[in-house]
Parts: C-alpha cells; structure tokens; sequence
C-alpha cells in the first residue's frame, strides 16, 4: 500500500498517526481494507465514533421453591455467577414472592424442586396455582 508518499501539507494526519495506520492494516485483505473503509467513512458523518447507547439495566429474578434447600441452594450459586458477570439479579424464595408481580417481570429464571408425585413444595405453591389459573393475566413480557 503506497500510504508513505503522502504529503504533509496536504495531510491531515501526522506521521505517528500514519504509521499507526500502516501498522494497523498491514495484515489485511482487500477485502477487509474495503469494508475498514467504509466503517471509517461511515465515522466521517458524525466525526467520531457514536457512543454506544447504555443498555436499560433489567433485573433478573431467581425464583426458588424448595422443599429440601437444594434448588435454594442451586438458584443462590446462579445468583452469584450472574452478579459475578455484571448483571443486576436478585435471588428470592417463591414464598416470598407475591405471584401479582410476576406481570412487571421482564426476566425470571424458576429453579424448583418437586416432591412426592411431582408436586410443587410448599414454597411454589401461590405461584404454582397463579401460572395455572386459567384466568391469569398474560405473561408475553416475561422471558
């Protein structure tokens, strides 16, 4: 590529700047020298890179019905590998849980145990007959 022979006066980058470019896309393609070119000129429109919009923080809410304390238990280690990534979560028993505001989630992850004949514990239960009541209000929000 024959960038060496700009001329400084008409230049409008420095020779630093220069050799930062050169060494940036020396192992490039054509192909990939094309498309970094249109990034760039894309750039060019607003002068410099558009600041990436912040992401809405949503909560995640781990819901946990256990009857022995191991989906506690397994919903609390999920808790802390999600806060560990960053992400805003809180890790609540169903019983604590009022199944009405299931309808203002936007995230919830369920860990549930079963006993008996499959039966929710005790712990699921409100929540477990909210989700199966015919007359629910709709939870197409909820992922």
């Amino acid at each position: 590529m024959a960038l060496t022979h700009l001329n400084a006066l008409t230049s409008p980058i420095d020779d630093r700047q220069l050799r930062a470019l050169q060494i940036a896309l020396k192992d490039l393609s054509p192909t990939q020298i094309a498309w970094v070119s249109g990034y760039l000129a894309g750039l060019s429109g607003s002068g410099a890179p558009a600041e990436a919009e912040p992401r809405p923080v949503t909560t995640i809410s781990i819901l946990h019905g256990s009857q022995t304390g191991n989906a506690k238990a397994v919903a609390e280690r999920l808790g802390e590998r999600a806060l560990g990534q960053g992400l805003d979560v809180r890790v609540l028993s169903m019983s604590d849980f009022s199944p009405r505001k299931l309808t203002k989630e936007h995230l919830a992850l369920f860990v549930v145990s079963t006993h008996g004949e499959g039966e929710p514990p005790e712990s699921a239960y409100a929540l477990h007959a909210f989700i199966q009541d015919p007359g629910a209000p709709p939870l197409e929000h909820l992922s």
